[in-house]
């Protein structure tokens, strides 16, 4: 709760910085979820917000840019989808498909010089999982 109160904190004056170190830590899904969704929110008005974080998850769901240090110097500084875009792999979801269909895709990619690399079903995170009963 004093993580909570914190955060409260920070967020009551609406501020048009926030500087954030680990704003995760300490706090359970039901928090993480309400903190990013609000984090979104104050980026979404054109507030600016810098997040210091170990935790890769955190910075994936909460920054539409990145900045990486090394050695106390910058190595990257990016918007989020591009630096986290593989531009040699290609995801494909499919719903509805029967395991048999799978495998046609997969000859119909080889046949037009593509390389399957991985066929798994899909894998959601806990923290979808968690939000997935709360609506």
């Amino acid at each position: 709760q004093a993580r909570r109160l914190a955060i409260a904190q920070s967020l009551l004056h609406n501020p048009d910085l926030l500087l954030l170190d680990e704003p995760t830590s300490g706090l359970d899904a039901l928090g993480v979820i309400t903190f990013e969704e609000t984090l979104r929110a104050a980026g979404a008005e054109g507030k600016c917000i810098l997040v210091s974080s170990h935790s890769a998850s955190d910075v994936e769901n909460m920054c539409g840019r990145i900045l990486l240090m090394k050695n106390g110097k910058k190595v990257l500084d990016s918007g989020a989808d591009e630096a986290l875009t593989n531009p040699e792999l290609t995801e494909l979801l499919v719903s509805n498909i029967t395991d048999a269909d799978v495998g046609d895709v997969k000859k119909n990619i080889e046949a037009a010089g593509g390389n399957v690399v991985s066929i798994q079903k899909y894998k959601r995170s806990l923290a979808e999982l968690f939000h997935s009963f709360l609506k």
